[in-house]
Protein backbone atom coordinates (compact mmCIF):
# COMPACT_ATOMS: atom_id res chain seq x y z
CA UNK A 1 0.00 0.00 0.00
CA UNK A 2 2.82 2.37 0.84
CA UNK A 3 4.54 1.65 -2.48
CA UNK A 4 1.27 2.31 -4.32
CA UNK A 5 0.70 5.41 -2.22
CA UNK A 6 4.15 6.70 -3.13
CA UNK A 7 3.45 6.11 -6.83
CA UNK A 8 0.11 7.87 -6.61
CA UNK A 9 1.65 10.75 -4.65
CA UNK A 10 4.42 11.01 -7.23
CA UNK A 11 1.85 10.89 -10.01
CA UNK A 12 -0.18 13.59 -8.32
CA UNK A 13 2.96 15.71 -8.12
CA UNK A 14 3.63 15.24 -11.85
CA UNK A 15 0.02 15.99 -12.74
CA UNK A 16 -0.04 19.06 -10.49
CA UNK A 17 3.19 20.15 -12.12
CA UNK A 18 1.68 19.69 -15.56
CA UNK A 19 -1.54 21.48 -14.70
CA UNK A 20 0.39 24.27 -12.96
CA UNK A 21 2.52 24.69 -16.07
CA UNK A 22 -0.50 24.58 -18.35
CA UNK A 23 -2.44 27.11 -16.32
CA UNK A 24 0.63 29.32 -15.83
CA UNK A 25 1.28 29.36 -19.56
CA UNK A 26 -2.42 29.88 -20.18
CA UNK A 27 -2.41 32.76 -17.73
CA UNK A 28 0.60 34.33 -19.43
CA UNK A 29 -1.16 33.95 -22.76
CA UNK A 30 -4.38 35.46 -21.38
CA UNK A 31 -2.53 38.39 -19.77
CA UNK A 32 -0.74 39.23 -23.02
CA UNK A 33 -3.78 38.72 -25.23
CA UNK A 34 -5.97 40.76 -22.88
CA UNK A 35 -3.80 43.73 -23.84
CA UNK A 36 -4.05 42.94 -27.54
CA UNK A 37 -7.65 41.74 -27.85
CA UNK A 38 -11.00 42.75 -26.37
CA UNK A 39 -13.60 40.67 -24.47
CA UNK A 40 -15.60 40.30 -27.69
CA UNK A 41 -12.74 38.32 -29.28
CA UNK A 42 -12.70 35.83 -26.41
CA UNK A 43 -16.49 35.68 -26.52
CA UNK A 44 -16.58 34.80 -30.24
CA UNK A 45 -14.22 31.87 -29.74
CA UNK A 46 -16.19 30.76 -26.68
CA UNK A 47 -19.37 30.69 -28.77
CA UNK A 48 -17.82 28.36 -31.33
CA UNK A 49 -16.11 26.33 -28.63
CA UNK A 50 -19.46 25.73 -26.92
CA UNK A 51 -20.60 23.79 -30.00
CA UNK A 52 -17.25 22.02 -30.41
CA UNK A 53 -17.20 21.03 -26.74
CA UNK A 54 -20.66 19.51 -27.09
CA UNK A 55 -19.42 17.20 -29.86
CA UNK A 56 -16.30 16.35 -27.86
CA UNK A 57 -18.20 15.62 -24.65
CA UNK A 58 -20.77 13.38 -26.29
CA UNK A 59 -17.94 11.41 -27.90
CA UNK A 60 -15.74 11.24 -24.80
CA UNK A 61 -16.87 7.70 -24.08
CA UNK A 62 -14.44 7.29 -21.23
CA UNK A 63 -12.63 4.57 -23.13
CA UNK A 64 -9.37 5.65 -21.54
CA UNK A 65 -10.91 5.27 -18.08
CA UNK A 66 -12.26 1.84 -19.01
CA UNK A 67 -8.80 0.74 -20.15
CA UNK A 68 -7.21 2.05 -16.96
CA UNK A 69 -9.82 0.41 -14.77
CA UNK A 70 -9.54 -2.99 -16.53
CA UNK A 71 -6.26 -4.40 -15.26
CA UNK A 72 -6.52 -7.25 -17.84
CA UNK A 73 -7.13 -5.13 -20.94
CA UNK A 74 -5.62 -6.66 -24.10
CA UNK A 75 -4.37 -5.17 -27.34
CA UNK A 76 -7.75 -5.65 -28.99
CA UNK A 77 -9.32 -3.45 -26.34
CA UNK A 78 -6.88 -0.64 -27.13
CA UNK A 79 -7.49 -1.06 -30.87
CA UNK A 80 -11.23 -1.05 -30.30
CA UNK A 81 -11.03 2.14 -28.25
CA UNK A 82 -8.97 3.84 -30.99
CA UNK A 83 -11.34 2.70 -33.74
CA UNK A 84 -14.43 3.91 -31.92
CA UNK A 85 -12.80 7.27 -31.25
CA UNK A 86 -11.66 7.67 -34.86
CA UNK A 87 -15.12 6.93 -36.27
CA UNK A 88 -16.84 9.25 -33.83
CA UNK A 89 -14.40 12.14 -34.24
CA UNK A 90 -14.76 11.95 -38.01
CA UNK A 91 -18.53 12.06 -37.71
CA UNK A 92 -18.23 14.86 -35.16
CA UNK A 93 -16.11 16.92 -37.55
CA UNK A 94 -18.76 16.50 -40.23
CA UNK A 95 -21.48 17.50 -37.76
CA UNK A 96 -19.57 20.67 -36.91
CA UNK A 97 -19.26 21.60 -40.56
CA UNK A 98 -23.00 21.15 -41.04
CA UNK A 99 -23.88 23.01 -37.85
CA UNK A 100 -21.56 25.99 -38.37
CA UNK A 101 -24.06 28.22 -40.26
CA UNK A 102 -26.78 27.50 -37.70
CA UNK A 103 -24.46 28.39 -34.81
CA UNK A 104 -23.81 31.75 -36.45
CA UNK A 105 -27.56 32.35 -36.67
CA UNK A 106 -28.18 31.32 -33.04
CA UNK A 107 -25.52 33.69 -31.69
CA UNK A 108 -26.40 36.32 -34.29
CA UNK A 109 -22.79 36.73 -35.43
CA UNK A 110 -21.57 35.57 -38.85
CA UNK A 111 -17.96 35.33 -37.66
CA UNK A 112 -18.80 32.28 -35.57
CA UNK A 113 -19.24 30.13 -38.70
CA UNK A 114 -15.60 30.17 -39.81
CA UNK A 115 -14.37 29.53 -36.27
CA UNK A 116 -16.55 26.41 -36.06
CA UNK A 117 -15.01 25.14 -39.30
CA UNK A 118 -11.58 25.43 -37.66
CA UNK A 119 -12.77 23.45 -34.65
CA UNK A 120 -14.06 20.78 -37.04
CA UNK A 121 -10.49 20.29 -38.23
CA UNK A 122 -9.35 19.96 -34.61
CA UNK A 123 -12.00 17.32 -33.95
CA UNK A 124 -10.86 15.34 -36.98
CA UNK A 125 -7.21 15.38 -35.86
CA UNK A 126 -8.13 14.18 -32.36
CA UNK A 127 -9.60 11.02 -33.85
CA UNK A 128 -6.19 9.83 -35.06
CA UNK A 129 -4.36 10.36 -31.74
CA UNK A 130 -2.49 7.27 -30.52
CA UNK A 131 -4.52 5.41 -27.85
CA UNK A 132 -1.26 3.97 -26.51
CA UNK A 133 -0.63 7.07 -24.42
CA UNK A 134 -3.34 5.85 -22.01
CA UNK A 135 -0.62 3.53 -20.67
CA UNK A 136 1.15 6.56 -19.20
CA UNK A 137 -1.57 6.80 -16.56
CA UNK A 138 -2.41 3.12 -16.26
CA UNK A 139 1.22 2.20 -15.57
CA UNK A 140 1.64 5.27 -13.33
CA UNK A 141 4.42 6.65 -15.56
CA UNK A 142 3.20 10.20 -15.13
CA UNK A 143 6.49 11.73 -16.20
CA UNK A 144 5.64 10.87 -19.82
CA UNK A 145 2.13 12.24 -19.36
CA UNK A 146 3.74 15.45 -18.16
CA UNK A 147 6.02 15.70 -21.19
CA UNK A 148 3.11 15.03 -23.55
CA UNK A 149 0.99 17.78 -22.04
CA UNK A 150 3.99 20.10 -21.81
CA UNK A 151 4.69 19.84 -25.53
CA UNK A 152 1.09 20.51 -26.51
CA UNK A 153 0.67 23.51 -24.24
CA UNK A 154 4.02 25.16 -24.91
CA UNK A 155 3.57 25.04 -28.67
CA UNK A 156 0.00 26.30 -28.48
CA UNK A 157 0.90 29.25 -26.27
CA UNK A 158 3.86 30.21 -28.46
CA UNK A 159 1.70 30.27 -31.59
CA UNK A 160 -1.20 32.04 -29.87
CA UNK A 161 0.98 34.86 -28.54
CA UNK A 162 2.88 35.25 -31.81
CA UNK A 163 -0.36 35.39 -33.80
CA UNK A 164 -1.84 37.74 -31.22
CA UNK A 165 0.84 40.31 -31.91
CA UNK A 166 0.66 39.74 -35.66
CA UNK A 167 -3.11 39.49 -36.24
CA UNK A 168 -4.54 41.18 -33.14
CA UNK A 169 -7.79 39.29 -33.66
CA UNK A 170 -9.63 36.26 -32.33
CA UNK A 171 -7.90 34.12 -34.96
CA UNK A 172 -4.84 34.03 -32.71
CA UNK A 173 -6.85 31.94 -30.23
CA UNK A 174 -8.10 29.62 -32.97
CA UNK A 175 -4.66 29.06 -34.48
CA UNK A 176 -3.29 28.22 -31.03
CA UNK A 177 -5.93 25.51 -30.62
CA UNK A 178 -5.12 24.09 -34.06
CA UNK A 179 -1.44 23.96 -33.13
CA UNK A 180 -2.18 22.11 -29.90
CA UNK A 181 -4.18 19.44 -31.74
CA UNK A 182 -1.48 18.91 -34.39
CA UNK A 183 1.36 18.71 -31.87
CA UNK A 184 -0.67 16.34 -29.66
CA UNK A 185 -1.26 14.04 -32.62
CA UNK A 186 2.44 14.02 -33.51
CA UNK A 187 3.67 13.48 -29.96
CA UNK A 188 1.25 10.63 -29.29
CA UNK A 189 3.06 8.52 -31.90
CA UNK A 190 6.54 9.82 -31.14
CA UNK A 191 6.31 9.08 -27.41
CA UNK A 192 4.67 5.62 -27.41
CA UNK A 193 5.52 2.63 -29.66
CA UNK A 194 1.95 1.33 -29.79
CA UNK A 195 0.52 1.50 -33.31
CA UNK A 196 -3.28 1.20 -33.33
CA UNK A 197 -5.18 -0.62 -36.02
CA UNK A 198 -8.83 -0.93 -36.93
CA UNK A 199 -10.61 -3.43 -34.67
CA UNK A 200 -13.99 -3.54 -32.92
CA UNK A 201 -13.76 -7.00 -31.35
CA UNK A 202 -13.44 -5.67 -27.82
CA UNK A 203 -16.42 -3.33 -27.83
CA UNK A 204 -18.57 -5.46 -25.51
CA UNK A 205 -15.99 -5.25 -22.72
CA UNK A 206 -15.79 -1.45 -22.99
CA UNK A 207 -19.29 -0.32 -23.83
CA UNK A 208 -21.01 -1.05 -20.49
CA UNK A 209 -18.66 1.19 -18.54
CA UNK A 210 -18.40 3.76 -21.32
CA UNK A 211 -22.14 4.20 -21.75
CA UNK A 212 -22.43 5.72 -18.30
CA UNK A 213 -19.29 7.78 -18.84
CA UNK A 214 -20.95 9.27 -21.93
CA UNK A 215 -23.98 10.19 -19.86
CA UNK A 216 -21.68 11.78 -17.30
CA UNK A 217 -19.85 13.73 -19.99
CA UNK A 218 -23.08 15.14 -21.40
CA UNK A 219 -24.06 16.23 -17.89
CA UNK A 220 -20.61 17.74 -17.35
CA UNK A 221 -20.91 19.63 -20.62
CA UNK A 222 -24.27 21.06 -19.55
CA UNK A 223 -22.72 22.09 -16.26
CA UNK A 224 -19.55 23.61 -17.69
CA UNK A 225 -20.69 24.97 -21.06
CA UNK A 226 -24.44 25.29 -20.66
CA UNK A 227 -24.01 28.80 -19.23
CA UNK A 228 -22.10 29.79 -22.39
CA UNK A 229 -25.20 29.28 -24.50
CA UNK A 230 -27.33 31.28 -22.07
CA UNK A 231 -24.84 34.12 -21.58
CA UNK A 232 -23.91 34.24 -25.27
CA UNK A 233 -27.55 34.43 -26.31
CA UNK A 234 -28.83 36.85 -23.63
CA UNK A 235 -25.75 39.01 -22.98
CA UNK A 236 -23.65 38.74 -26.15
CA UNK A 237 -20.00 38.22 -27.03
CA UNK A 238 -18.71 40.89 -24.61
CA UNK A 239 -20.46 39.34 -21.62
CA UNK A 240 -19.50 35.79 -22.60
CA UNK A 241 -15.87 36.82 -23.09
CA UNK A 242 -15.77 38.36 -19.62
CA UNK A 243 -17.45 35.29 -18.12
CA UNK A 244 -15.06 32.82 -19.75
CA UNK A 245 -11.93 34.75 -18.79
CA UNK A 246 -13.23 35.16 -15.23
CA UNK A 247 -13.98 31.44 -15.09
CA UNK A 248 -10.51 30.50 -16.32
CA UNK A 249 -8.83 32.71 -13.74
CA UNK A 250 -11.12 31.68 -10.87
CA UNK A 251 -10.40 28.00 -11.54
CA UNK A 252 -6.64 28.42 -11.28
CA UNK A 253 -6.31 27.76 -7.54
CA UNK A 254 -9.12 25.25 -7.07
CA UNK A 255 -10.11 22.87 -9.84
CA UNK A 256 -6.83 23.36 -11.67
CA UNK A 257 -5.05 21.90 -8.65
CA UNK A 258 -7.85 19.49 -7.82
CA UNK A 259 -8.19 17.95 -11.30
CA UNK A 260 -4.58 16.77 -11.75
CA UNK A 261 -4.54 15.22 -8.29
CA UNK A 262 -7.73 13.31 -9.07
CA UNK A 263 -6.28 12.27 -12.44
CA UNK A 264 -3.40 10.64 -10.57
CA UNK A 265 -5.55 9.26 -7.75
CA UNK A 266 -7.99 7.34 -9.98
CA UNK A 267 -5.54 4.59 -11.02
CA UNK A 268 -4.64 4.12 -7.36
CA UNK A 269 -8.30 3.87 -6.35
CA UNK A 270 -8.90 1.38 -9.17
CA UNK A 271 -6.10 -0.90 -7.92
CA UNK A 272 -7.50 -1.11 -4.36
CA UNK A 273 -11.23 -0.90 -5.12
CA UNK A 274 -11.63 -4.52 -3.99
CA UNK A 275 -10.23 -3.71 -0.53
CA UNK A 276 -12.68 -1.34 1.15
CA UNK A 277 -10.53 -0.43 4.22
CA UNK A 278 -7.58 0.50 2.01
CA UNK A 279 -9.81 2.40 -0.38
CA UNK A 280 -11.39 4.28 2.51
CA UNK A 281 -8.00 5.27 3.93
CA UNK A 282 -6.77 6.34 0.51
CA UNK A 283 -9.91 8.34 -0.17
CA UNK A 284 -9.79 10.24 3.14
CA UNK A 285 -6.10 10.97 2.70
CA UNK A 286 -6.62 12.28 -0.83
CA UNK A 287 -9.61 14.41 0.16
CA UNK A 288 -7.77 15.84 3.15
CA UNK A 289 -4.70 16.79 1.14
CA UNK A 290 -6.79 18.30 -1.65
CA UNK A 291 -8.72 20.39 0.86
CA UNK A 292 -5.51 21.42 2.59
CA UNK A 293 -4.11 22.90 -0.62
CA UNK A 294 -7.01 24.01 -2.78
CA UNK A 295 -9.63 25.53 -0.48
CA UNK A 296 -7.29 28.25 0.86
CA UNK A 297 -6.11 28.92 -2.69
CA UNK A 298 -9.71 29.28 -3.91
CA UNK A 299 -10.84 31.55 -1.08
CA UNK A 300 -7.61 33.51 -1.30
CA UNK A 301 -8.56 34.37 -4.88
CA UNK A 302 -11.67 36.11 -3.53
CA UNK A 303 -9.54 38.40 -1.41
CA UNK A 304 -7.01 39.36 -4.10
CA UNK A 305 -9.30 39.49 -7.15
CA UNK A 306 -9.34 43.27 -7.54
CA UNK A 307 -5.58 43.99 -7.54
CA UNK A 308 -4.96 40.82 -9.55
CA UNK A 309 -7.28 41.92 -12.37
CA UNK A 310 -5.79 45.42 -12.38
CA UNK A 311 -2.28 44.00 -12.64
CA UNK A 312 -2.82 41.09 -15.03
CA UNK A 313 -5.67 42.13 -17.32
CA UNK A 314 -5.87 45.88 -17.08
CA UNK A 315 -8.59 48.47 -16.66
CA UNK A 316 -10.72 47.15 -19.55
CA UNK A 317 -11.41 43.93 -17.63
CA UNK A 318 -12.59 45.29 -14.27
CA UNK A 319 -16.02 43.83 -14.98
CA UNK A 320 -14.54 40.39 -14.29
CA UNK A 321 -13.70 41.15 -10.62
CA UNK A 322 -17.07 40.19 -9.08
CA UNK A 323 -17.35 37.26 -11.49
CA UNK A 324 -13.96 35.92 -10.39
CA UNK A 325 -14.90 36.24 -6.73
CA UNK A 326 -18.17 34.34 -7.09
CA UNK A 327 -16.64 31.63 -9.27
CA UNK A 328 -13.74 31.18 -6.83
CA UNK A 329 -16.29 30.54 -4.07
CA UNK A 330 -17.93 28.04 -6.40
CA UNK A 331 -14.61 26.23 -6.76
CA UNK A 332 -14.25 25.91 -3.00
CA UNK A 333 -17.74 24.46 -2.59
CA UNK A 334 -17.14 21.86 -5.30
CA UNK A 335 -13.96 20.68 -3.60
CA UNK A 336 -15.95 20.08 -0.42
CA UNK A 337 -18.29 17.71 -2.24
CA UNK A 338 -15.58 15.08 -1.99
CA UNK A 339 -13.66 13.59 -4.90
CA UNK A 340 -16.67 11.58 -6.03
CA UNK A 341 -15.67 11.21 -9.66
CA UNK A 342 -12.56 9.09 -9.07
CA UNK A 343 -14.22 7.11 -6.28
CA UNK A 344 -17.40 6.21 -8.15
CA UNK A 345 -15.44 5.31 -11.28
CA UNK A 346 -13.18 2.99 -9.29
CA UNK A 347 -16.22 1.36 -7.65
CA UNK A 348 -17.84 0.85 -11.08
CA UNK A 349 -20.69 3.20 -10.19
CA UNK A 350 -20.11 5.92 -12.82
CA UNK A 351 -23.81 6.74 -13.09
CA UNK A 352 -23.78 8.53 -9.73
CA UNK A 353 -21.38 11.12 -11.13
CA UNK A 354 -23.81 12.01 -13.90
CA UNK A 355 -26.81 12.00 -11.58
CA UNK A 356 -25.26 14.61 -9.29
CA UNK A 357 -24.04 16.77 -12.15
CA UNK A 358 -27.44 16.60 -13.82
CA UNK A 359 -29.09 17.71 -10.57
CA UNK A 360 -26.66 20.64 -10.46
CA UNK A 361 -27.55 21.56 -14.05
CA UNK A 362 -31.30 21.43 -13.38
CA UNK A 363 -30.85 23.82 -10.47
CA UNK A 364 -28.36 26.17 -12.14
CA UNK A 365 -29.36 26.78 -15.74
CA UNK A 366 -33.05 27.71 -15.28
CA UNK A 367 -32.17 30.03 -12.41
CA UNK A 368 -29.33 31.65 -14.35
CA UNK A 369 -31.52 32.14 -17.44
CA UNK A 370 -34.28 33.68 -15.35
CA UNK A 371 -31.94 36.09 -13.57
CA UNK A 372 -30.42 37.27 -16.85
CA UNK A 373 -33.81 37.51 -18.57
CA UNK A 374 -35.10 39.57 -15.62
CA UNK A 375 -32.20 42.00 -16.01
CA UNK A 376 -30.33 41.24 -12.78
CA UNK A 377 -26.91 41.27 -14.42
CA UNK A 378 -24.27 38.63 -15.00
CA UNK A 379 -22.58 39.11 -11.62
CA UNK A 380 -25.86 38.17 -9.91
CA UNK A 381 -26.71 35.34 -12.31
CA UNK A 382 -23.48 33.43 -11.62
CA UNK A 383 -24.51 33.04 -7.97
CA UNK A 384 -26.93 30.41 -9.25
CA UNK A 385 -23.94 28.09 -9.67
CA UNK A 386 -22.89 28.56 -6.04
CA UNK A 387 -26.47 27.99 -4.87
CA UNK A 388 -26.75 24.67 -6.73
CA UNK A 389 -23.34 23.42 -5.60
CA UNK A 390 -24.03 24.29 -1.94
CA UNK A 391 -27.49 22.71 -1.99
CA UNK A 392 -26.15 19.39 -3.28
CA UNK A 393 -23.04 19.25 -1.08
CA UNK A 394 -24.52 17.34 1.90
CA UNK A 395 -26.10 14.73 -0.37
CA UNK A 396 -22.76 14.03 -2.03
CA UNK A 397 -21.02 13.55 1.30
CA UNK A 398 -23.78 11.21 2.46
CA UNK A 399 -23.46 9.05 -0.65
CA UNK A 400 -19.67 8.83 -0.37
CA UNK A 401 -20.03 7.83 3.27
CA UNK A 402 -22.55 5.15 2.31
CA UNK A 403 -20.35 3.53 -0.34
CA UNK A 404 -17.25 3.63 1.85
CA UNK A 405 -19.24 2.41 4.88
CA UNK A 406 -18.00 5.15 7.12
CA UNK A 407 -19.73 7.81 9.23
CA UNK A 408 -19.91 11.26 7.67
CA UNK A 409 -17.93 12.63 10.59
CA UNK A 410 -14.83 10.84 9.21
CA UNK A 411 -15.12 12.99 6.09
CA UNK A 412 -15.53 16.22 8.04
CA UNK A 413 -12.69 15.25 10.36
CA UNK A 414 -10.15 15.63 7.56
CA UNK A 415 -11.50 18.89 6.14
CA UNK A 416 -12.77 21.08 8.97
CA UNK A 417 -9.41 22.50 10.05
CA UNK A 418 -8.32 23.58 6.53
CA UNK A 419 -11.78 25.02 5.87
CA UNK A 420 -11.90 27.00 9.10
CA UNK A 421 -8.34 28.26 8.63
CA UNK A 422 -9.23 29.31 5.08
CA UNK A 423 -12.26 31.28 6.28
CA UNK A 424 -10.15 33.10 8.86
CA UNK A 425 -7.62 33.88 6.13
CA UNK A 426 -10.38 35.22 3.85
CA UNK A 427 -11.76 37.45 6.60
CA UNK A 428 -8.24 38.79 7.21
CA UNK A 429 -7.72 39.52 3.52
CA UNK A 430 -11.08 41.25 3.09
CA UNK A 431 -10.50 43.37 6.18
CA UNK A 432 -7.06 44.36 4.94
CA UNK A 433 -8.38 45.23 1.47
CA UNK A 434 -11.07 47.44 3.04
CA UNK A 435 -8.43 49.30 5.04
CA UNK A 436 -6.10 49.87 2.08
CA UNK A 437 -6.49 52.76 -0.37
CA UNK A 438 -8.39 51.85 -3.53
CA UNK A 439 -6.58 50.41 -6.54
CA UNK A 440 -6.30 52.93 -9.36
CA UNK A 441 -3.26 51.66 -11.27
CA UNK A 442 -1.20 48.55 -11.95
CA UNK A 443 1.59 49.82 -9.68
CA UNK A 444 -0.75 50.13 -6.70
CA UNK A 445 -2.23 46.73 -7.54
CA UNK A 446 1.24 45.16 -7.45
CA UNK A 447 1.90 46.67 -4.01
CA UNK A 448 -1.42 45.33 -2.73
CA UNK A 449 -0.60 41.84 -3.96
CA UNK A 450 2.87 41.97 -2.39
CA UNK A 451 1.14 42.58 0.93
CA UNK A 452 -1.96 40.41 0.59
CA UNK A 453 -0.46 37.16 -0.72
CA UNK A 454 2.14 36.70 2.08
CA UNK A 455 -0.41 37.87 4.64
CA UNK A 456 -2.95 35.30 3.46
CA UNK A 457 -0.43 32.46 3.38
CA UNK A 458 0.95 33.27 6.81
CA UNK A 459 -2.51 33.64 8.36
CA UNK A 460 -3.64 30.31 6.93
CA UNK A 461 -0.52 28.45 8.06
CA UNK A 462 -0.63 29.83 11.60
CA UNK A 463 -4.35 29.21 12.09
CA UNK A 464 -4.12 25.72 10.60
CA UNK A 465 -1.16 24.82 12.82
CA UNK A 466 -2.97 26.21 15.86
CA UNK A 467 -6.09 24.17 15.14
CA UNK A 468 -4.04 21.02 14.57
CA UNK A 469 -2.18 21.38 17.84
CA UNK A 470 -5.38 22.29 19.71
CA UNK A 471 -6.98 19.12 18.32
CA UNK A 472 -4.18 16.96 19.72
CA UNK A 473 -2.20 16.60 16.47
CA UNK A 474 -4.49 13.92 14.99
CA UNK A 475 -3.70 11.77 11.99
CA UNK A 476 -4.86 13.45 8.84
CA UNK A 477 -3.75 15.68 5.98
CA UNK A 478 -1.51 17.84 8.17
CA UNK A 479 0.48 14.83 9.33
CA UNK A 480 0.72 13.40 5.82
CA UNK A 481 1.91 16.75 4.47
CA UNK A 482 4.52 16.79 7.20
CA UNK A 483 5.66 13.31 6.26
CA UNK A 484 5.95 14.28 2.60
CA UNK A 485 8.11 17.21 3.63
CA UNK A 486 10.31 14.90 5.71
CA UNK A 487 10.66 12.42 2.87
CA UNK A 488 12.01 15.21 0.70
CA UNK A 489 14.46 16.36 3.35
CA UNK A 490 12.70 19.68 3.70
CA UNK A 491 12.42 19.33 7.47
CA UNK A 492 14.59 17.66 10.05
CA UNK A 493 13.11 14.19 10.64
CA UNK A 494 13.57 14.27 14.39
CA UNK A 495 11.86 17.63 14.72
CA UNK A 496 9.04 16.52 12.43
CA UNK A 497 8.48 13.37 14.45
CA UNK A 498 8.40 15.43 17.60
CA UNK A 499 5.72 17.63 16.05
CA UNK A 500 3.66 14.67 14.92
CA UNK A 501 3.99 12.95 18.28
CA UNK A 502 4.16 9.44 16.76
CA UNK A 503 6.54 8.37 14.04
CA UNK A 504 4.81 5.04 13.48
CA UNK A 505 1.65 6.74 12.30
CA UNK A 506 3.37 7.87 9.12
CA UNK A 507 3.34 4.40 7.61
CA UNK A 508 -0.26 3.85 8.63
CA UNK A 509 -1.45 6.98 6.90
CA UNK A 510 0.30 5.89 3.71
Amino acid sequence: MKDLGDKVAGGAAWMMGLRTFQRFMGLISTVILARLLVPEDFGLVAMAFALYALIEMVGAFGLDLALIRDQKAERRHYDTAWTIKLVYQSMGALALVLAAPHAAVFFDDARVEMIVYAFAAISFMHGFENIGIVAFRKELTFRKEFLFGFGKKASAVAVTIAMGFYLQSYWALVLGSLTSAFVGLSLSYAMHPFRPRSDLSGWRDLIGFSAWVTFNNVAMYAQGRGPDWIVGRLVGADGLGAYRVASDIAKLPSSELYAPIMRAVFPGFAKVAHDLPRLRRGYLLAQGLVTLVTVPAALGMVGVAEPMVWLLLGENWLVTIPLIQVLAILGATRILHGNRFSLFMALNKPYWVGIFILADVLLTLPLMAYLLWAGHGLEIAVWSKVFASSALMPFGVMLVSHFLRMPSRDFFAVIWRPVLASLVMLATLLGTVAALPGVTSSAIAALHLLLLIPLGGLTYALVLAGLWFASGRPEGPEMRALQMAVDRNVLNRRWACRLSGNQSHFGEVS
